[in-house]
């Protein structure tokens, strides 16, 4: 099994323990919300940098340190520094709740603006994905029903 296929169905387990409690995220296995949110955010930072992750509204308007977080509990520290970083660019408190100001504030960004060598960084970083499949390897426990 590649490191995709193993994450991927971990990743499954913990959509449909989700799905189960009503999609609050605060009601399941802290190990799950972990492999959640890790896979949700960097398969879109993968995707677009760190301008897709934002413009995106997460459900529930998820503050972004609850995204940190989990990074830092895999183990991707560096990732997780990055991207408060970039949170921490934004001119006006709680960015996660007003998506049309971040989006206007990323649009008026320059290429060599500080928050695209941050986009950079985090987009494309292999060690993100090497670090959850350990995270869920050490875990493994936790995405069994009691």
């Amino acid at each position: 099994m590649n490191l995709t296929d193993h994450t991927s169905s971990f990743v499954a387990i913990a959509q449909t323990r989700l799905a189960e409690a009503g999609s609050d995220l605060t009601t399941i296995p802290i190990t799950l919300q972990t492999v959640l949110l890790v896979h949700s955010a960097q398969g879109i930072i993968d995707n677009g940098g760190l301008p897709f992750f934002f413009e995106k509204d997460w459900p529930n308007n998820l503050d972004y340190h609850l995204f940190s977080e989990a990074y830092r509990r895999i183990g991707s520290s560096d990732a997780a520094l990055h991207l408060d970083q970039a949170v921490a660019v934004f001119p006006f408190a709680n960015p996660h709740l007003d998506s049309k100001r971040r989006i206007a504030f990323m649009t008026s960004l320059t290429e060599q603006h500080p928050f695209h060598v941050l986009s950079d960084s985090l987009c494309g970083d292999s060690t993100v994905w090497i670090n959850l499949t350990k995270f869920i390897n050490t875990h493994i426990k936790d995405f069994q029903r009691a």
